[in-house]
């Protein structure tokens, strides 16, 4: 895009960051997501911003700025909710630093745990997210879905651990979780099931997949995100 429209710097910053509200008129951003279908135009306009944001690589954040930011944040919550670039501004990090960093880690202070998980909190987390299975809460990629399950387990783990431990180890925690909280172990027959539904849909792009659609009610222990995750090692492997 740059070099068919003959850009500077500046001018392609202007169309990252436009000055006004949906500025960005030029088709830039669909553009960009042409060339990665798989993801959406939202995901795309999210990391662009944050890969070209001048304040978004300042380095491994050191305590004294947690401490800043929790104090900032704290201020800034009572005052105008989470106003991230008001603390941005003052921490010099961009506001998709501050507001990662302070859902992540520094809201967490104090009770967040590192390291290996032991076996209690492997049963504890399996426990939790059969539970909000059972409560209908069965889409793993919904908003606030990890946040519940790190407040669950007493924060002691954060949304983002419990949400890679899970990810990494949802063979072995039983696989995915549906069902009414019931569980098994993902088998050699099921990635020829997934292989078969998927070539069922003849679909020219994958981007057009309803992962969701592809359970049924004699397979359906898988939640979508699930199997489209199955499908990208599958295709790897």
């Amino acid at each position: 895009f740059v070099q068919e429209h003959n850009l500077d710097d500046n001018q392609l910053d202007d169309l990252i960051h436009p000055d006004a509200p949906n500025g960005s008129g030029s088709g830039f951003w669909s553009y960009v997501a042409c060339a990665v279908p798989q993801r959406g135009v939202k995901s795309i306009f999210y990391y662009v911003r944050c890969a070209h944001d001048g304040l978004g690589k300042g380095g491994k954040w050191g305590p004294a700025e947690d401490e800043h930011i929790q104090y900032l944040t704290l201020r800034a919550v009572q005052k105008h909710g989470n106003d991230w670039l008001a603390v941005a501004d003052l921490v010099k990090r961009s506001p998709a630093d501050c507001s990662d960093r302070y859902r992540q880690h520094v809201q967490y202070k104090g009770t967040k745990r590192k390291g290996v998980w032991s076996s209690e909190e492997d049963s504890q987390l399996l426990h939790v997210i059969e539970e909000l299975a059972r409560e209908g809460r069965t889409d793993l990629s919904a908003r606030g879905y990890w946040v519940s399950v790190s407040k669950a387990l007493g924060a002691t783990r954060t949304p983002k651990q419990c949400q890679n431990k899970w990810f990494c180890r949802s063979q072995t925690l039983k696989g995915n979780i549906e069902n009414e909280g019931k569980t098994r172990c993902w088998k050699y027959e099921d990635s020829y099931i997934l292989i078969c539904k998927i070539a069922s849909l003849d679909l020219d792009k994958e981007a057009d997949i309803d992962w969701k659609s592809l359970s049924n009610p004699s397979w359906n222990m898988w939640s979508g995100s699930f199997l489209q995750r199955k499908w990208k090692r599958l295709k790897v492997s």
